[in-house]
């Protein structure tokens, strides 16, 4: 191993004592009383927070069971291919995943919208028709994503730029959510 590899690690282990726990508990919540009120939550992600979001799908859905007992009903939006298509092929990319919101989502339900800059058009409009759907909203963003942050009713700041470290830090929490939900 090189010094480059523990500067990484280094990079990566610093996160832990910077992240807040009451933003964690917040997250953590929302997700919870999702469950409890027979909710859908909707997860959401373009590129590796995608892939990262369609994992925790399937931790929610079926791995959460062997913990609780329980799974959650839990889709990530974006797996749903032919209609995002559609939306971003008739309509635009950037209304895809608030449109296919309101033909699907129900009040009460949950977005949860992971990614790395929190930027992206078709999450920030996501976000925007939530309000208007009466859904609940959280994210785990990077630092780039701290509009988005705030703009929800519960997130979580990975503080870090580089979109790596911050990837890796969306997989630890998701999988620590699915583990003790």
């Amino acid at each position: 191993m090189n010094a480059q590899w523990f500067d990484y690690l280094a990079k990566n282990f610093d996160i832990q004592n910077s992240l807040s726990t009451a933003d964690l508990k917040a997250v953590e919540d929302l997700i919870s009383s999702t469950r409890l009120e027979s909710k859908t939550i909707w997860v959401l992600g373009n590129g590796g927070s995608a892939a990262t979001a369609s994992h925790f799908v399937a931790d929610l859905v079926k791995t959460t069971k062997q913990f609780s007992g329980n799974s959650f009903r839990t889709i990530a939006l974006h797996e749903l291919q032919s209609l995002q298509t559609a939306y971003a092929n008739d309509v635009s990319y950037s209304s895809a995943f608030a449109e296919t919101l309101r033909d699907l989502s129900s009040p009460g339900d949950l977005i949860l919208i992971v990614s790395v800059s929190g930027t992206s058009k078709n999450l920030v409009e996501a976000r925007l028709v939530a309000d208007e759907l009466q859904l609940k909203t959280a994210c785990l963003v990077g630092q780039a994503g701290i509009g988005l942050k705030n703009d929800c009713d519960a997130g979580v700041i990975i503080p870090s730029f580089d979109y790596q470290v911050v990837e890796n830090w969306h997989t630890i929490l998701l999988h620590w959510f699915a583990k003790t939900l």
